[in-house]
């Protein structure tokens, strides 16, 4: 595929009968497209004075800044393939991005092409890498739908889809924060415990389990979001190992218990919890019941929660 680069020097050679070089034509549709896909506004989160009240906002005023700005970056490109605005080094930069490459991924035997490169002040929520324009528009849609959400009902206590937030251990902080002032209890005191498909819990939060996006092959070969176990499964109440497929959960949560109130707790194993498959950032650790496995056997298996 030709870039802007490419075609800077003879952008004659292969214009049509409207004027526009064929790479710019493709730009211009994608983005219309893209434009398409993005909410036009997002509401402002209220402000109430506790933790998570807090995190939310931050979280809201992050996302509103990257969608305004995404918004005006497409429209931008709209206009200048138009020939309504003029060029810019910050725009050509943007179309160059926009018009490399195009990811091809097959999920069965069809083939989807994803075009486009991220951006990088696009790039304000971590998602895995190589991810195209098109399916981070449509991941990115879903998490502005639980900010909306969050804003417009002022609930903080609704699932939560931790994978979907910018800053998913700000909000484990949060939560502890929360308890920590609702028993008087110091934040020292305080272990961290994931209850899998338990929801209710006392000092407990909420965490999605699997849902569906409307078009659900346009991420990245998976074909659910929200929390997944890897290489095991959870059977019985407790985790059992598979031949290292990834299994969607349902709804669970986490859960501030104070320590010295912990009762020992034999028969469970350690495991990681990481935002994306590609496990390059992990949240934190949880104790999982598993009789009959050891740590080490689960931790050769490579067995963990993914949130994202």
């Amino acid at each position: 595929m030709r870039t802007a680069d490419d075609d800077e020097d003879d952008i004659g050679s292969t214009v049509a009968s409207t004027g526009q070089p064929a790479w710019m034509k493709l730009v211009k549709s994608n983005a219309e497209e893209w434009l398409g896909m993005l909410p036009k506004t997002l509401s402002a989160s209220t402000v109430n004075d506790s933790p998570l009240g807090r995190f939310f906002a931050r979280e809201t005023s992050t996302a509103i800044d990257l969608l305004s700005r995404m918004r005006r970056d497409l429209s931008e490109v709209i206009d200048v393939c138009d020939a309504n605005l003029k060029q810019t080094n910050e725009l050509r930069s943007i179309m160059t991005d926009l018009s490399k490459g195009t990811c091809i991924l097959f999920r069965l035997i069809v083939a989807y092409e994803f075009p486009g490169n991220l951006p990088e002040h696009w790039k304000k929520f971590k998602m895995l890498a190589g991810t195209a324009v098109g399916p981070f528009i449509t991941n990115l849609s879903g998490r502005l739908e639980q900010l909306e959400a969050i804003a417009m009902q002022s609930d903080t206590s609704r699932n939560t889809w931790l994978g979907g937030l910018s800053q998913p251990e700000a909000y484990i902080t949060a939560t502890r924060q929360t308890v920590a002032h609702k028993e008087g209890w110091s934040l020292e005191q305080l272990v961290l415990n994931i209850g899998i498909e338990e929801i209710d819990g006392e000092n407990s939060f909420a965490i999605e389990g699997k849902f569906d996006f409307e078009n659900p092959t346009m991420l990245n070969l998976t074909p659910y979001v929200g929390l997944k176990l890897e290489g095991g499964s959870w059977t019985g109440g407790q985790l059992a190992l598979n031949d290292g497929q990834t299994v969607p959960l349902n709804a669970s949560q986490i859960t501030w218990r104070k320590r010295e109130i912990l009762s020992e707790r034999s028969g469970t194993v350690n495991i990681p919890v990481y935002l994306n498959s590609d496990r390059r950032d992990v949240l934190f650790s949880v104790d999982l019941k598993a009789e009959g496995l050891s740590q080490a056997v689960v931790a050769q298996r490579g067995v963990c929660l993914i949130v994202a």
